[in-house]
């Protein structure tokens, strides 16, 4: 494989829609680890894009995995979550900042280890 196709490979992580997934796995299991293991492993990846300077394609993929989470919440709904004290539809923007915050400190660390 060439190795451009290699440095994109672990952004196939956002395909996967990990913010509707944490929060199902926090709600289903009573366990925080979905949301803390989703939270390290987003910003890695920010780490991992800033210094293979792969920005762009962070950024290209947060818009996709922030819409698949967004149609998973309007299609399932209250029925995936029908114990909820509050709504999904407040869950989901809490998590969307919290995961892109934890981007943002994997790329801001980052940058001190580029080459220049």
């Amino acid at each position: 494989m060439d190795k451009n196709y290699l440095q994109k490979l672990p952004f196939f992580y956002f395909l996967l829609p990990y913010i509707h997934l944490s929060l199902m796995i926090d709600y289903y299991l009573h366990s925080l680890m979905g949301i803390i293991g989703s939270i390290l492993i987003t910003a890695l990846l920010g780490f991992y894009a800033r210094r293979t300077y792969q920005v762009p394609l962070l950024i290209m993929s947060n818009g996709i995995n922030i819409i698949l989470s967004y149609l998973l919440t309007r299609i399932q709904g209250s029925l995936l979550l029908p114990y909820l004290g509050y709504s999904s539809y407040l869950a989901l923007p809490l998590l969307v900042l919290l995961f892109l915050s934890a981007q943002i400190v994997g790329l801001f660390w980052g940058g001190f280890f580029i080459e220049r």
